[in-house]
């Protein structure tokens, strides 16, 4: 007895709408390319190739559910740090208890004089 097997179809959508009214845009965003509208089941079967083509190629993924955008995928932006981030993170620093920069000043005091090289310095 012959199992009969029903063929998968690749669950992709061959029509691309054009720009999608009302969605914020991204900086650096060309206005000509619109996000991919793909059906959250579809989402979730493509998932790894959505994320790559979100990584590789820059697109944008508006992933519906009934017809309505529920999320949008879009590329990461590089994360902010700031000079005013890394000064608080400097003042949340515990302060060294005094035995530790008693040591630091010992071994500042009995560091080995280096020999000059042959270049003179």
């Amino acid at each position: 007895m012959a199992v009969r097997r029903r063929a998968r179809s690749s669950g992709r959508t061959a029509k691309r709408p054009g720009p999608l009214p009302g969605l914020p845009r991204r900086s650096g965003q060309s206005t000509a390319t619109a996000a991919r509208r793909v059906s959250a089941t579809e989402a979730a079967r493509t998932f790894s190739e959505l994320v790559n083509r979100v990584h590789y190629r820059g697109e944008t993924v508006l992933v519906e559910r009934g017809g309505v955008p529920v999320c949008e995928i879009t590329p990461a932006k590089p994360p902010r740090f700031t000079l005013l981030d890394l000064i608080g993170l400097l003042r949340d620093l515990p302060k060294p208890d005094r035995a530790y920069l008693d040591t630091v000043e010992r071994l500042t005091r009995t560091q080995p004089v280096v020999a000059k090289g042959p270049w003179g310095r």
